[in-house]
């Protein structure tokens, strides 16, 4: 095997072998150090998908690493300052050989001196790659590229990638200098930032026009919506959401609409014709108009969190298609639980917390009884049923009965906010109207209204009474048209509610 370049220093440092070779051959000769991050799946993936269907095919340097020798240290100066006056060299280290070869040209600065560029070859045979003896390269930067010969190569093998070969003295700098330079590769440069390089894709239509944008693997309909939103949001000052736009608002519009098409909230019968995508970027564009208004808050317009807005942009879009009223109970728990200051989360993770908070409050049983000793069995026997159930089913989130006894402060007691939440967020709804308490009509009624408002039906509440209660006297006459259950005693309860409970959950 065979690599050659063009053989020189680096900042009149490291010697270096640059030039090109096939990936699969790259492979076979290097290997990952200690100090390498491991092999991520996803960006794996990513890249083979760039390398089968990219339209912007191009690598940056794999960047590798060699000792020269363990015996004689001055050899790699010696080399340096050939190659420094033109003289041609043969050098072996182990069964590898190096040789240099030079062609040389008058130097336009001085004319009675020459430059001098010197053509490297590091061969060795073949068959010494497969055995014990073979000391393979260390790899510096591109191990991620390399790692995909793994994933197909039939395909990947004969692509041609550019290399930087560098030489150390020793193992011993092989493995200091090595770490030392892929710290600096990877985190002492100042990186061209996402928004630099959106900058250029989506407000350039000559280089990138929106078909480019919407069909092209490189990109995908992320980009065209975002280069849509910016557009709109030009025009419109959105002045809570200031310092969360600040400097990266291509990058934010970018995230928002990459999130939204994964979730599909955007369907993709809705990216077909302008008039649609149009439509799209209106919904979007009042939803953040929505989220505003929410940042007025002083804490929420301090926070820089584009996870953060992307969750309330989300909600409020669901809130929209479906109904439901998710976008005030996230707010709300985001101000309860002092989540106003949060940084650098990842919008997933906060609606996937939230989510699930929102699925244990819907496992949450509403029990609206008169609470004393006379209807303390009733209550035993309904937390009997739902610890039976939790333990049939081995419910990971399991059902909660919730009584407000604590609450009650007398007869006409004003129902708490805190308790017509309750309510509000309960997924069921348990009301014993065996002792006519005012109370629980109060409660029951907020309920009922709630349904109404909604456009619900009834089926979230279920209503228990004993056989002996007089119909006339203790229950209303707006609530004896509904089903009963009724009791002769409490733990004749059991089997009858539980069917309904498990029902009602799905749960059978």
């Amino acid at each position: 095997m065979k690599l050659s370049g063009i053989l020189d220093t680096s900042l009149g440092n490291f010697l270096c072998l640059r030039g090109f070779a096939k990936l699969g051959d790259l492979n076979k000769i290097s290997e990952a150090k200690d100090y390498q991050r491991g092999i991520d799946k996803k960006h794996k993936e990513e890249i083979a998908a760039f390398v089968d269907k990219g339209e912007f095919h191009f690598y940056p340097e794999v960047i590798l690493g060699t000792p020269v020798t363990e015996n004689n240290e001055e050899t790699l100066n010696e080399i340096i300052k050939k190659i420094g006056i033109g003289e041609k060299f043969i050098f072996k280290f182990g069964k590898k050989v190096l040789k240099g070869f030079f062609s040389k040209s008058i130097s336009s600065e001085e004319g009675r001196a020459y430059d001098y560029l010197c053509r490297g070859i590091l061969s060795f045979d073949n068959s010494l790659i497969k055995s014990e003896d073979f000391k393979k390269f260390s790899r510096i930067d591109g191990n991620h590229r390399l790692s995909i010969i793994g994933s197909n190569g039939s395909n990947y093998n004969n692509i041609v990638t550019p290399f930087c070969l560098v030489f150390f003295r020793n193992e011993k700098e092989d493995e200091k200098f090595g770490a030392a330079l892929f710290h600096n590769i990877n985190h002492k440069a100042l990186p061209l930032t996402v928004e630099d390089n959106l900058r250029l894709i989506l407000e350039n239509k000559e280089l990138f026009p929106d078909d480019i944008l919407k069909n092209s693997t490189s990109f995908g309909w992320e980009y065209y919506f975002a280069r849509v939103l910016i557009q709109k949001l030009e025009t419109c000052n959105l002045d809570s959401l200031v310092k969360v736009f600040d400097q990266r608002e291509r990058t934010v519009c970018l995230e928002l609409f990459k999130y939204l098409l994964n979730k599909n909230i955007i369907p993709r019968k809705m990216r077909l014709k302008n008039t649609s995508t149009l439509t799209t970027c209106q919904k979007v564009f009042r939803a953040l108009k929505t989220v505003n208004s929410i940042y007025e808050e002083k804490e929420l317009r301090n926070n820089t969190s584009i996870g953060l807005l992307i969750a309330f942009v989300y909600f409020t879009l669901l809130d929209r298609r479906d109904g439901t009223k998710k976008i005030e109970q996230f707010e709300n728990w985001i101000k309860k639980s002092h989540l106003t200051k949060i940084k650098g989360v990842e919008a997933e993770s906060i609606i996937t917390i939230f989510e699930n908070i929102l699925i244990s409050r819907k496992r949450q049983i509403f029990i609206s009884m008169q609470f004393d000793k006379p209807s303390e069995p009733t209550y035993n026997a309904i937390k009997e049923c739902v610890d039976k159930i939790n333990l049939k089913h081995k419910l990971e989130i399991k059902l909660r009965p919730v009584r407000i006894d604590n609450f009650d402060k007398g007869f006409s007691y004003v129902i708490t906010d805190e308790i017509l939440e309750l309510i509000e967020s309960c997924g069921l709804f348990i009301a014993d109207l065996t002792f006519g308490n005012k109370n629980v009509y109060h409660e029951l009624g907020y309920l009922m209204g709630l349904n109404q408002a909604q456009g619900f039906d009834h089926s979230n509440f279920i209503l228990i009474v004993k056989n002996q209660t007089n119909l006339e006297k203790k229950i209303g006459f707006n609530l004896r048209s509904y089903k009963h259950l009724r009791f002769n005693e409490p733990i004749d309860l059991l089997s009858e509610l539980t069917k309904i409970i498990e029902t009602y959950y799905n749960l059978n």
